[in-house]
């Protein structure tokens, strides 16, 4: 096999794109061949491989060098100084290591036409100003390790960044998306709640780039402390708009980061 660096993918759609935009920005940086393996995600009985919904062009490799470099959370320089034919393990999720000559929210193309029911709302989206809001539940509220690592933002941070929102666009239509939609018919009974795209388990991928590329079509955003929502305000950032995100985005204490844009606010 000839040498080249070789990104493992893993995790659901949103840690996948992660992986590819690293994958791709950092080996242009080290002037090395890119290859993915994808037999993690493969094996997952709750997510499946998800980029063929995109417009990439990946070229994978069945096996993974002897060189491993896994990510330790956060932007980490080093990896640009690893040694050739090295493989990185994690979910690289820095928005400072996109390349934007390389990714860029313009260049990103669904591979098919969105459902009627996604280009209505995108036309809603476009007639008003409009909002997305991004509530993670599901294992961030059942599992205790993952409550613990994560946390599970409560509805004082959402209720704040409504407001700021408000504040500066009175007439704003929110649109919520969520692991949860039941959940957020309840805590959100006013606003439009997005559960038409069904998610993807170990068997086949789901339609959660729809989701993603409707949160693109809103005008503002209010994250939840999940790459999902991160990628989808990332990929819409291309006008001038709020963007909120939470001050505190890990809850465990050894992690002091925050993946969020600088100039985004932070509650």
């Amino acid at each position: 096999m000839d040498e080249a660096m070789i990104v493992a993918l893993q995790g659901g759609l949103a840690n996948q794109l992660f992986q590819w935009a690293f994958g791709v920005s950092v080996s242009h940086a080290r002037n090395e061949k890119i290859e993915f393996t994808r037999f993690r995600v493969d094996n997952d009985p709750k997510r499946s491989y998800s980029l063929d919904a995109f417009n990439l062009d990946l070229k994978f490799t069945e096996k993974e060098s002897v060189n491993h470099f896994y990510d330790g959370g956060g932007f980490n320089t080093n990896v640009y100084d690893a040694p050739r034919d090295t493989t990185f393990i994690g979910y690289w999720q820095s928005l400072m290591y996109f390349n934007p000559r390389l990714i860029n929210q313009n260049d990103l193309r669904l591979a098919e036409t969105p459902s009627t029911v996604s280009l209505q709302l995108a036309e809603r989206m476009a007639s008003s100003p409009s909002a997305f809001i991004h509530v993670r539940r599901g294992d961030y509220i059942s599992h205790p390790h993952t409550n613990k690592y994560h946390g599970s933002l409560g509805m004082g941070y959402y209720t704040c960044a409504i407001d700021r929102i408000r504040q500066q666009t009175p007439d704003v239509k929110f649109f919520v998306f969520s692991d949860d939609p039941e959940w957020c018919r309840q805590a959100f009974p006013d606003f439009t709640i997005v559960d038409h795209n069904k998610p993807g388990d170990g068997k086949q991928a789901g339609l959660e780039h729809e989701d993603l590329w409707l949160m693109a079509h809103c005008k503002h955003a209010i994250l939840a402390n999940s790459s999902f929502s991160l990628f989808g305000a990332w990929w819409g950032d291309l006008q001038p708009r709020i963007v909120i995100a939470p001050r505190t985005w890990f809850q465990d204490p050894s992690r002091q980061d925050n993946p969020a844009l600088d100039h985004w606010i932070k509650l």
